[in-house]
């Protein structure tokens, strides 16, 4: 599969599929450009030309056609996410299209090059979502004998990640889908015998002592954890699952499969245990850089990675990939009708829309109207300065225009 340029020399006959349909990828594409990628045109790999005009849900495919449609998703998750993969809609009955943006597709190439991800965003923005795409390629399609895993804050929030994983999978082509009636089809576990694969579920617990069995004695080498600063015992719970797939994670990365952590929230509470376990973790990693596309290779992605994390005890190599509703193409009218409607304290919308980890339930100093305003100011990079070491400066300004006119004194506060 294809997420570095380098990659595109081991895959002669693929090409930039411009004529898809999909314009959200065509947009993402284009706006890496503008940011001064070199490897932007990623998201429309396509391996086979013979598929550039072929619309994968026409019932009138031919069967040598529904086999290239069918390898195509197997090794190329671009082309399943562009093309295949729908979305149930939030009203009327027409599924929608995969929307790229910039979280969601950082998110699933971080996961191909099996490097931990935090993806933090506002509420309704549709993290979640995305990574149900993606655990659906690799339930039915990807992966073969192995299994995901789900540790959510509750019984509702479970329920509610299988019925879209089932919306998601009874939406694509039926020739893509072998299922069998012997495959569990419940409320907490999903299997795919056809493949050999499983999707398991757990739960916050009410005990530490529960909370360090979550998960133990199954072979997991891909967990996603989602809304873990509420999940209660989470710095017991979470250590103990990923400790489950450490074997899996070493034997599919010996074969060349996929394996991986993908962490999804909104901001947390600091001051709750969960909170802090979770914001410590998140807050350690790397701060997420489109620049990191240009790594020549996933070592070169690893160390750069690896050197803007936490050192010291308690480190983990991951990403932090914290993203704004302007980040992700919202605007600000959108952020405040969503505000209106779902409502809340000014504590609660402050980390459900604003990406800001509260302190309990002291309210944030500042009120909604400065952090929005705070919002409305951010800028993303005009430039990016990556040095030897893997470290990356990023520039709001002219680069060379400010060193021209300006002498620069730099300070670190240790703190």
């Amino acid at each position: 599969m294809i997420t570095f340029l380098n990659d595109w020399k081991r895959a002669p006959g693929a090409i930039v599929h411009m004529a898809t349909k999909n314009k959200s990828f065509l947009h993402i594409c284009s706006l890496y450009k503008k940011m001064g990628i070199k490897n932007y045109f990623f998201p429309l790999a396509l391996l086979q030309k013979d598929l550039e005009y072929v619309d994968p849900f026409d019932e009138d495919l031919t069967e040598d056609v529904k086999l290239m449609v069918a390898i195509e998703c197997k090794y190329n998750p671009w082309y399943f996410l562009r093309e295949v993969c729908r979305i149930p809609p939030n009203s009327g009955n027409t599924p929608v299209q995969f929307r790229a943006n910039r979280g969601n597709i950082a998110l699933v190439w971080s996961f191909l090059n099996h490097i931990d991800f935090a993806l933090i965003q506002p509420r309704q923005t549709g993290k979640s979502v995305s990574t149900d795409a993606l655990m659906t390629w690799l339930m039915y399609f990807s992966l073969n004998n192995s299994t995901i895993a789900l540790l959510t804050k509750d019984d509702t929030l479970r329920v509610a990640n299988i019925e879209r994983l089932k919306k998601l999978r009874d939406l694509l082509p039926s020739y893509l889908v072998y299922g069998s009636k012997s495959d569990a089809n419940n409320l907490s576990l999903m299997t795919y015998r056809a493949l050999g694969n499983k999707y398991l579920t757990a739960v916050a617990q009410n005990s530490e002592m529960a909370a360090n069995n979550t998960l133990r004695g199954n072979s997991i080498p891909i967990l996603h954890n989602d809304e873990g600063p509420f999940i209660s015992y989470i710095d017991v719970a979470l250590p103990a699952a990923l400790a489950a797939g450490n074997a899996a994670r070493d034997e599919a990365k010996e074969v060349g499969g996929q394996y991986g952590n993908i962490f999804t929230t909104t901001a947390g509470k600091i001051d709750d245990r969960s909170g802090r376990y979770m914001y410590d973790m998140i807050m350690g990693g790397a701060t997420w850089s489109e620049h990191f596309y240009d790594c020549a290779n996933r070592e070169e992605l690893v160390a750069m990675v690896e050197s803007h994390c936490r050192k010291g005890a308690g480190r983990k190599i991951v990403i932090n990939c914290t993203l704004s509703h302007r980040q992700l193409g919202l605007t600000d009218e959108w952020l405040m009708e969503q505000i209106g409607i779902v409502g809340g304290t000014e504590d609660s919308i402050n980390r459900d829309f604003f990406n800001i980890w509260t302190s309990g339930t002291q309210s944030s100093p500042l009120s909604i109207k400065l952090n929005e305003a705070i919002a409305q100011s951010e800028l993303d990079p005009i430039d990016n300065e990556i040095f030897p070491q893997g470290f990356v400066l990023n520039w709001y300004v002219d680069r060379a225009e400010y060193l021209d006119k300006t002498h620069c004194v730099i300070g670190l506060d240790t703190s």
